[in-house]
């Protein structure tokens, strides 16, 4: 038979030729069905569906699939270490064809990507299309450490490079007004309630900051305005009221358990205030966790420094006085116009 085939019967006779060699083999071909089946999958059930494994997590649910990949299955797991799909790019590009072939300046970095996914809903219904999902579980019943990443990021810098090394780039991008998030971080526990624990690791974290290397790191958040725009609140703490409960933290909105030289340092210049604590909102307390009064100092005393300074008080009439001492002692008043 001349290739390629021409005629009806000619394709027929090539697929029936091509399924003779591969039975058994890595390759099985579905006519009926417009599917093909590699390493070792001889029922594939998708147009592309390779190697014979289990299903995980809810994906056995979801039949529009154009194609998956499958490693062990639970009663003969895989037992290699290594992925179970590995894709490798090695790359010689500027940064200026980078921004031109993406189109869109900085964000064209998908022109360098391994594996770029991308998911796109139509306006004709409400959608959440999501571009990449990493899903990961583990079961082990040794009652060792049993981790499950869903996604790991590393990004490294190598020879003296002078870029930044980011384990991961998150844009929320909108283009209309409404609401955008770089990072959504939701954590789910099942369990038993997880308190903070002050001198180690505690049950459970929303997010979990270290630093390694050879040497100690610069801060472990920094808010900036690299892309010339600003935030309204840095770190904002809400009063959302849900499921009964107001807010989202129980105890201590920032609690500081390290030995570091300073626990609130607080430099540049404030317009309104370095510190605000609203009317109402709570006792300021020191050396006791309890306050008593508005502030209430306990242990120590309160020292004003520079001539002429001390402290304010009013008068039943509205009018602010100052009271001082003198080199004798003596105290005095002073309105404060």
């Amino acid at each position: 038979m001349a290739w390629p085939p021409t005629t009806h019967q000619d394709v027929q006779d090539e697929v029936a030729t091509l399924r003779a060699r591969t039975a058994g083999a890595a390759l099985t071909v579905d006519t009926t069905n417009d599917r093909v089946g590699l390493a070792g999958n001889t029922a594939p059930a998708v147009p592309v569906d390779v190697g014979i494994g289990d299903d995980v997590a809810f994906y056995t649910t979801i039949a529009a699939q154009v194609g998956r990949v499958r490693h062990g299955t639970a009663g003969s797991p895989n037992t290699i270490p290594g992925p179970t799909v590995r894709v490798s790019r090695t790359e010689q590009l500027t940064r200026a064809q980078i921004e031109v072939a993406g189109g869109t300046g900085t964000d064209g970095g998908e022109q360098c990507a391994a594996i770029i996914g991308l998911n796109s809903g139509t306006v004709s219904t409400e959608v959440q299309p999501v571009g990449v999902y990493g899903a990961s579980k583990t079961a082990s019943s040794t009652g060792g450490t049993n981790d499950a990443c869903g996604i790991y990021g590393s990004g490294r810098v190598l020879s003296g490079g002078t870029g930044t090394g980011i384990g991961g780039f998150f844009i929320g991008r909108r283009e209309t007004t409404g609401r955008t998030t770089g990072i959504e971080v939701h954590i789910r526990n099942g369990g038993s309630a997880s308190p903070f624990i002050a001198t180690g690791f505690s049950g459970s974290h929303g997010i979990w900051v270290n630093c390694s290397g050879t040497a100690d790191s610069a801060a472990a958040l920094t808010v900036s305005n690299a892309f010339g725009r600003q935030f309204d609140v840095g770190i904002g703490f809400t009063s959302q009221v849900t499921g009964g409960l107001t807010g989202g933290v129980k105890n201590a909105s920032i609690r500081d358990e390290s030995q570091s030289a300073t626990s609130l340092l607080i430099n540049g210049t404030h317009a309104t205030a370095a510190i605000g604590i609203a009317s109402g909102a709570g006792s300021v307390g020191i050396g006791v966790t309890s306050p008593v009064s508005l502030l209430h100092v306990s242990g120590g005393d309160v020292e004003i420094t520079g001539s002429g300074k001390g402290a304010i008080l009013p008068a039943p009439d509205g009018s602010r006085w100052r009271v001082t001492v003198d080199n004798a002692g003596r105290l005095s008043t002073a309105v404060v116009p």
